[in-house]
């Protein structure tokens, strides 16, 4: 039974070989969604119209196309491992289109409307968001890659940041470190003056804190920290920023 396969596929393919957070992704998707509706169904009786008649009512209930596009996913690597390993002679999955992507218009600001904001996030919230908004608006780190920064990546000598590595909550494991999806995410960059300024100012500020307390800032400390160097949880940056919209306004 399909059931069957995509719980030793879990177990013997996908945890070893994804991130721990792709991995949480597929068996939630797994277990809510596709082995409820193909319970019952063998392997080899997986066809194409299966799935497109699935897709349908999916985008029948409202399920966005996003969402839809990202399932296709899962049974797609799962039967391509069937394939390799022996099960199926093709995979059906791949003469099946997930419906198409509606594309979105992004609304950005201007570069008056990110200094507004920053100098709005300076005087109200609190330093350590203040300082991810800057570093985001300033280097166009992605959200993880931002949170998962230690001391010891900037080098304030030669004005550069390295990124090797992102932060990610795993829900029954909570703030997790894993390396960028891709080799070419890890990466060093370069930063300006401003930038660079900045970040002294937060270094020493976070010293002085820390030493209140008695400890010491350490190079393997997190630089987004809301205290004593521990990482800030990824899952509420969306919130926090959105309070912090709302608030301005």
């Amino acid at each position: 039974m399909l059931k069957d396969y995509l719980t030793e596929w879990l177990e013997v393919f996908a945890k070893q070989n994804v991130r721990k957070s792709t991995y949480k992704g597929y068996t939630s998707k797994i277990y809510s969604r596709l082995i409820p509706k193909f319970e019952f169904i063998r392997i080899k009786e997986i066809k194409p119209p299966m799935l497109l008649e699935y897709y349908n009512e999916l985008s029948d209930e409202g399920i966005t196309t996003e969402y839809i596009s990202y399932l296709h996913t899962i049974p797609k690597h799962s039967l391509d491992t069937a394939v390799t390993w022996g099960y199926i002679k093709n995979n059906p999955v791949l003469k099946v289109s997930p419906p198409p992507r509606k594309r979105k218009q992004m609304d950005t600001w201007s570069i008056d409307e990110c200094r507004a904001f920053l100098k709005y996030t300076k005087g109200n919230a609190k330093r350590h968001k203040y300082m991810l908004y800057f570093l985001a608006i300033f280097t166009g780190m992605r959200r993880g890659e931002l949170l998962g920064l230690k001391w010891s990546d900037v080098n304030f000598e030669n004005s550069t940041i390295s990124i090797s590595r992102s932060l990610y909550y795993v829900p029954g494991e909570g703030i997790v470190t894993q390396e960028p999806k891709t080799l070419d995410s890890i990466r060093s960059i370069s930063i300006s003056d401003e930038v660079l300024n900045k970040l002294q100012e937060y270094q020493t500020y976070q010293k002085g804190k820390m030493l209140l307390t008695g400890n010491h800032l350490s190079e393997s400390h997190f630089i987004i920290s809301p205290s004593a160097g521990s990482p800030l949880n990824p899952n509420t940056v969306l919130k926090l920023f959105l309070y912090d919209i709302k608030r301005q306004d």
